[in-house]
């Protein structure tokens, strides 16, 4: 969504008429677009943290036959 610097999520906005809300302004304030090569590495490097997860989500099962099926999730409150 940003390695355009930000351009289309601005472009959608100003149709909108709406303002960038607080919480995002820094990171969708416009700035210089990705180069090609820098976007071609974050995706290779995305594409193998994804397989190198997978497979090491895939090896649980190899263990004692049972594979994770379900992350439980705990809620603190402070």
């Amino acid at each position: 969504m940003r390695a355009d610097g930000g351009y289309d999520m601005n472009q959608q906005l100003n149709l909108s008429g709406e303002p960038l809300i607080p919480d995002l302004k820094n990171d969708f304030t416009l700035k210089d677009p990705m180069s090609l090569l820098k976007y071609q590495q974050l995706t290779v490097e995305g594409r193998d943290y994804e397989a190198s997860y997978s497979d090491y989500w895939n090896s649980t099962g190899k263990q004692d036959g049972e594979s994770i099926s379900v992350l439980e999730l705990e809620y603190f409150s402070f």
